[in-house]
């Protein structure tokens, strides 16, 4: 009973460990995963806001806000949206909404850091489209100054269906793992108990337990020999 009961805290230490570095390893795989997509989303996003940006500049720099709207107009059904906005935080064009039915944009965090002259972005979700999106704006200036901020915007739903798949593939090798190791860890905890297993017959083995020498009682001066085998 006891290498059994060492047989299995051994199986069952071994598989929590596993277990364990197989769930921290997915977490953390899936994250490095979710930065990676999300951090070359973005740059995507900034070059094609900066490719934007040098087109309306001009636009800008003459205050021709009907350019800069017909501009966004061609860029509709692209799958990346445009925004103009001026200093003020008055949109001037957007490649999907009217930009005369659009509120303000100067107080969107990504609008802020790109009028300090800055790459701005964000990432937050959309209650008009009901989904989570990616922001970058770029400045546009003319000199040092900034006369618009142009920003590009994409949803999520690539790189989340991405992650799903991602997080399936490492789904079904942890349960591969785990099944292999299981059958490791049963190889390894039986071998590592088999000496505990075979230790209860060799002590009852032993000539000590079979020994039948009687000691000779206090103060007897008289031996009593050993019997021989």
């Amino acid at each position: 009973m006891r290498h059994r009961r060492l047989f299995w805290r051994l199986f069952v230490l071994l598989m929590t460990i596993t277990i364990a570095a197989i769930l921290l390893g997915g977490l953390y795989s899936s994250r490095m995963v979710r930065e990676f997509y999300l951090s070359e989303l973005a740059a995507d996003l900034e070059a094609r806001a900066q490719l934007c940006a040098h087109q309306v500049a001009d636009l800008l720099d003459a205050r021709r806000a009907e350019g800069a709207e017909a501009f966004c107009r061609q860029l509709a059904g692209a799958g990346t949206r445009i925004t103009v906005m001026l200093p003020s935080g008055r949109v001037i064009g957007d490649s999907n909404e009217d930009p005369r039915n659009m509120d303000n944009h100067q107080d969107r965090p990504e609008m802020r850091q790109a009028l300090g002259g800055g790459v701005g972005q964000s990432t937050r979700y959309s209650a008009t489209l009901r989904q989570e999106l990616m922001y970058v704006a770029v400045p546009v200036k003319k000199g040092e100054e900034v006369i618009g901020v142009v920003r590009a915007a994409i949803p999520l739903t690539g790189i989340q269906q991405a992650l799903a798949a991602v997080r399936l593939h490492v789904l079904l090798w942890g349960l591969a793992s785990v099944g292999l190791i299981a059958l490791v860890s049963l190889a390894v905890s039986r071998w590592v108990s088999r000496p505990w297993s075979r230790s209860g017959p060799a002590r009852r083995g032993s000539p000590a337990a079979n020994s039948t020498a009687v000691c000779p009682p206090r103060g007897s001066k008289k031996s009593t020999p050993w019997p021989r085998p």
